[in-house]
């Protein structure tokens, strides 16, 4: 269990602005492995067995490395990879979905997710953390 005392920086990607556009399209599915591939397209819920989908800086940070994010009260998974997350070997772009949606409304959903600052994070964490289930973005905003 490694925590990033200093934290990392936390943005927040869904359906209207993935690559491509409008779609659940990751960098990383399907393929057997191991830890086993958890979703073949963006998803999850926060859990253990069922993390939420996040992207990194190519080859920075394992795929299919499980992160705990106590500000979120979730369990995120590496499953993508974020041009817009520069070499920051802490910068985790988490999923939000937003499909069916007005894409507005994701991307207020996103800005007001992502905090200032950093954000401590535990990679390789155990798998007891009390999570919250509710989807980050569903047509209406939660953290």
């Amino acid at each position: 269990m490694t925590t990033y005392e200093r934290g990392a920086r936390l943005t927040f990607y869904g359906w209207p602005d993935n690559d491509p556009p409008h779609s659940a399209a990751i960098a990383h599915p399907g393929r057997k492995g191991n830890p086993p591939v958890v979703h073949n397209t963006a998803g999850g819920r926060g859990t253990w067995a069922d993390p939420i989908t996040a992207a990194c800086a190519v080859n920075l940070i394992k795929v299919r490395a499980r992160i705990w994010v106590p500000l979120l009260r979730a369990y995120v998974i590496i499953e993508d990879t974020c041009g817009a997350c520069g070499r920051v070997p802490t910068a985790l772009d988490i999923w939000v979905d937003g499909k069916g949606h007005a894409d507005a409304a994701v991307i207020a959903c996103e800005r007001a997710l992502t905090p200032d600052g950093l954000v401590p994070v535990i990679f390789n964490p155990p798998s007891n953390h009390t999570v919250r289930t509710l989807p980050l973005f569903d047509g209406t905003c939660h953290r």
